[in-house]
Order: structure tokens, then sequence, then C-alpha cells
């Protein structure tokens, strides 16, 4: 069973049991937080996540992932699903997550190219990894 946002707190921290699968929906905000608007996302945006240690950087992650408008629900949220093996064999204990959204387009031949836009969709937030 897929558990939708339970450990997921208003302020985007993640309480997890080691193993346990969870689906994190994030709002895509362009607004501010009292007056949010959501971002369409497009077939050309590549969002990244990435868990990782305290200490260490966004790219340093021991769980990442790459996600797409295939990963974007009927809401427009974009689904992040960790699944048991992202954690099982992660010791328990204080890690941070973070999502990064890279702007692409297309060339000739119809590939993505990142055109050098980068966001951050959620800045580095808890994440408590349970033994």
């Amino acid at each position: 069973m897929i558990r939708k946002n339970d450990h997921l707190t208003l302020n985007n921290k993640v309480d997890l049991v080691r193993g346990d699968s969870i689906l994190i929906n994030v709002f895509l905000n362009i607004g501010t937080d009292s007056r949010p608007v959501q971002y369409q996302a497009q077939d050309t945006d590549v969002f990244f996540f990435s868990l990782y240690k305290p200490n260490h950087v966004f790219e340093q992650g021991v769980v990442k992932k790459v996600l797409t408008i295939e990963n974007i629900d009927e809401n427009g949220d974009l689904s992040i699903l960790i699944e048991p093996e992202d954690t099982l064999n992660l010791h328990g204990g204080q890690y941070y997550w973070m999502v990064k959204m890279v702007h692409h387009e297309k060339d000739e031949d119809d590939v993505l190219v990142p055109n050098g836009s980068v966001d951050t969709i959620i800045r580095e937030t808890s994440f408590y990894i349970y033994r």
C-alpha cells in the first residue's frame, strides 16, 4: 500500500520508516506562499528529486529521481514515489530532500536540451528515516 502524503507535514518535512512507501505530491508554485499560483508543467520540463545526508549537497544524493510531465497528476502536482528499495539500505536518521526543475527546449531532432534555466521547487527540507 502506498501512503499518499501521510508522512508529510505542512512545511514539507517527511518522516518515514525505512523501507516504507510514500507518494509525495508537490504543488508547483510560481506565486508566493500567501498567493500561490500553480505552474502548468510543460513536456520540456525535467524535475530532479534528491535525498541527501546532512552536510552534503543536492548533487550528492543517496536517492535520486528524474521526473517528467509523466509524473504530473490530474491536479497538476508533481508526484514523487518513494519505493521500499529507495530507503531499505539507508541508515535511520536525518536526511534532507530537495526538488529542482530544469527547463529544456527541443532541438531539431526533437531531443530535450537544457536551456540553462533552473528553478528550486522544494528548498532543503527535513526527511527523517526511522529504523
